[in-house]
């Protein structure tokens, strides 16, 4: 989907959130989730991905606080080689959910969430990025900035 724009307009539907939140439910480790939070963060780029964020938001959440949860439950330690990527996504999402209506005071009362974006806080010394793979030099700066304009729409 991210190599043509017809495909990806055409793709996202509230079906496919839908599906998505579905699919969420089977997840055992927060890597069964990958694929999913980079779908639900590439839909978010069109019109028609956001107006399918907006009617399933409750599922879009969904998947990100069960992503969530599962690092919890792990204790990965967030280690940001691991996640840096999919938690750049699932922070975008919420952030695009909150620009578009989504009550940020539901949103900030979810504990997964909470527990999440104060791990990724209070991690100062996140990995560099020449540690992350090749092609990947910027999903930390990108974390980081979904992360504060997260924070600064919750407060």
């Amino acid at each position: 989907m991210d190599t043509s724009q017809e495909l990806l307009e055409s793709w996202s539907t509230c079906e496919l959130v839908s599906a998505l939140h579905e699919a969420s439910s089977l997840a055992s480790s927060p890597t069964d989730l990958s694929h999913h939070l980079s779908l639900l963060q590439l839909i978010s780029t069109t019109a028609n991905g956001v107006a399918a964020l907006g009617k399933g938001r409750q599922e879009a959440v969904g998947v990100v606080r069960v992503y969530f949860r599962l690092v919890c439950e792990v204790d990965y330690g967030l280690s940001m080689n691991a996640h840096a990527y999919e938690l750049a996504a699932a922070c975008s999402v919420l952030n695009v959910l909150l620009e578009n209506g989504y009550d940020k005071l539901e949103l900030s009362s979810c504990v997964e969430i909470q527990q999440v974006l104060k791990l990724i806080t209070s991690e100062n010394s996140a990995t560099s990025d020449a540690q992350l793979p090749v092609g990947c030099e910027n999903i930390n700066s990108l974390l980081k900035e979904n992360v504060d304009k997260l924070i600064k729409i919750l407060k």
